[in-house]
């Protein structure tokens, strides 16, 4: 999957995965990652990821911060997708990308 999205931020530095636990889809070296897994942040951190505990409604981070937001199947999980989409619209810079992906079979989850 990096690869395919590595071709659309070349040259761009700050990135941010939400919701990785122990199984991050961009670098870890020198990305950011939001979890609400202790253990699973911790993990990343010893690969040099740059992590916080915590949810997505509520974002750790400044203004127009990254160049690229990734959240795998986390909306699905989270009560409150537009508060969670709200915030991830206030870390991306203005005109960057935020990729992220759903269930194909939503009637599993609730």
């Amino acid at each position: 999957m990096w690869p395919t999205i590595g071709t659309y931020i070349a040259g761009k530095t700050h990135f941010l995965e939400i919701g990785a636990g122990n199984r991050p889809r961009i670098p870890i070296a020198g990305s950011y990652f939001v979890d609400l897994s202790a253990k699973a942040m911790e993990a990343l951190r010893q690969l040099d990821g740059r992590c916080a505990v915590g949810g997505a409604e509520a974002l750790p981070f400044p203004d127009e911060h990254f160049d690229l937001i990734c959240a795998f199947e986390i909306v699905e999980h989270v009560a409150d997708d537009k508060a969670v989409l709200k915030e991830i619209s206030r870390v991306l810079k203005e005109g960057e990308r935020f990729i992220f992906s759903v269930p194909l079979h939503m009637e599993y989850w609730s």
